[in-house]
This record gives C-alpha cells, structure tokens and sequence, in this order.
C-alpha cells in the first residue's frame, strides 16, 4: 500500500530505499474487527472513506497494537491512516 513519513526535524530516511506502512492491519477482508500492530507506538488512527472523509478518529495513548470494531462500516474499501512520533502512513482496507 502506499506509505508517507513526513519528518519535522532532521530526517534519517534513506531517499533510496521506497517508504512502506510502519505497521499491518488485518484481516483483510475484515468483518466485525480489525487488528493494527505497528513498529513504533501508535499515537493516532483513522479510518476514512476514498475521498477522504473521516468515518472514524482514534487516539491510541502510544500503544503498539489495538482492535477496532468496524462491523457498523458498509461493505468496501477505506483508508486507514496511522501516525507515530516518527511517521504517517496510509493504507486501503477492505470491509465486507
């Protein structure tokens, strides 16, 4: 999926190397919940729909992984963005 780091001081990122998601969610597709584990400590979550409206706001007191319930959510596609101290990546997940 695609990935963005947006660096607020000095950044160490090799430009070289393509930017992936610092975390994975599943399952996919998901029903009643899904599961996010990441590298880093999560600070904040969002699930939106494609054009970017936000459906749902989290935020995740710096935990390393945590369940949402999505069984409210309408069957599709959605974007699910994750920040950290260090990064913000963004990925498509389906809800059937």
């Amino acid at each position: 999926g695609p990935g963005i780091t947006w660096c607020s001081g000095p950044c160490n990122s090799n430009i070289n190397n393509p930017i992936v998601p610092e975390f994975i969610v599943y399952p996919v597709p998901a029903k009643d919940f899904i599961f996010v584990k990441a590298s880093d400590p999560i600070c904040y979550c969002s699930i939106s729909d494609l054009t970017g409206k936000a459906l749902l706001e989290i935020n995740t007191f710096d935990q390393n992984e945590f369940s949402i319930d999505v069984s409210d959510f309408e069957q599709g596609l959605y974007l699910i963005s994750v920040k950290s101290q260090q990064s913000h990546s963004v990925s498509v997940i389906s809800i059937e």
